[in-house]
């Protein structure tokens, strides 16, 4: 796979784009399963830390890095490079409540998405975003990604083809965004 620059440490004005430690299990398994992960702790008697054994020893088939403050060493989020259902490069990113709307997203896209164009000679990424994720959308709007297509989640649209007739609703969309490279020099 091309993606394979996992020790990569890239400096912004506010955050700084490291690699996943060990240390940041419990963060980005909270951050990866939400208001579930206390359940599956409780279930399972330990915290899950699903896909970070796999990040952390570069068997992944996508490339996630830790997203820290410039001068704090705590994990705040990760951001990850992935392959799309159409084989393109495809940027994911989520950031903890406590740091989202200061403008850390934004910032994270372009540092990655600019490593990318430099490192990889990558002229443009692809994002998905839930429909109902606002500041997602805000993200893709400051960052200067354009809108290409709406399309029902495939996910939700299984979930729903097993579901009684009279209980389904209308399937959430996945927005289709693209970012010509390089962001800013």
């Amino acid at each position: 796979m091309l993606y394979k620059d996992f020790g990569i440490v890239l400096y912004g004005l506010h955050i700084r784009i490291t690699p996943m430690l060990a240390s940041d299990a419990e963060s980005y398994a909270r951050l990866m399963f939400g208001d579930m992960y206390d359940n599956f702790t409780q279930r399972l008697g330990k915290p899950p830390a699903t896909g970070l054994p796999k990040i952390l020893s570069h068997e992944a088939n996508d490339e996630t890095h830790a997203i820290r403050l410039t001068d704090d060493p705590a994990f705040i989020g990760w951001i990850t490079l992935q392959r799309d259902e159409d084989d393109r490069p495809d940027i994911g990113i989520s950031l903890i409540e406590t740091q989202r709307n200061k403008g850390y997203g934004p910032e994270a896209i372009k540092l990655f998405a600019n490593h990318l164009w430099h490192e990889y000679g990558l002229s443009m990424v692809y994002f998905r975003v839930h429909e109902t994720n606002v500041q997602s959308q805000r993200a893709m709007k400051k960052v200067g990604a354009i809108l290409d297509k709406t399309l029902p989640d495939p996910r939700e649209v299984a979930l729903l083809e097993r579901m009684p007739v009279e209980l389904r609703t209308i399937p959430m969309n996945l927005l289709y965004y693209h970012l010509d490279l390089p962001t800013m020099e």
